[in-house]
């Protein structure tokens, strides 16, 4: 299963929707992608943040990737059997949407942000 950014809920105020972002992290992507495994033991889940979730919540993610519930894919390449490899990039051009963390140009005279992890 790959599931390519924009993981998390947006709405409200900043804090707001950084604190529900988590939630949903702990209280539903956790145990849904236990209850995934369960009933599927083989299967891989990839994902990685998109423009609208808040870096500041990777730390929980990186929590889920850690118990072996999700590979992230943002910078990193993974093999996915039968040949294939899979490899993923979080970053958008400029956008008019608020959140800013993942924005950047792919120009070689631009500085750019990489996700620390």
């Amino acid at each position: 299963m790959i599931i390519g950014g924009d993981l998390l809920p947006k709405h409200g105020s900043f804090w707001n929707s950084v604190e529900d972002q988590r939630d949903f992290i702990s209280h539903f992507m956790k145990p849904k992608l236990e209850e995934i495994h369960g009933e599927l033991p083989g299967l891989e889940v990839y994902a990685m943040m998109g423009n609208d979730d808040w870096l500041i919540n990777m730390a929980y993610l990186e929590e889920l990737q850690s118990h072996g519930l999700v590979k992230l894919l943002h910078n990193k390449k993974h093999r996915m059997g039968n040949g294939f490899e899979i490899i993923g990039y979080g970053n958008v051009p400029p956008t008019p949407f608020s959140i800013k963390d993942s924005e950047r140009l792919d120009t070689s005279n631009e500085s750019y942000h990489i996700w620390a992890s």
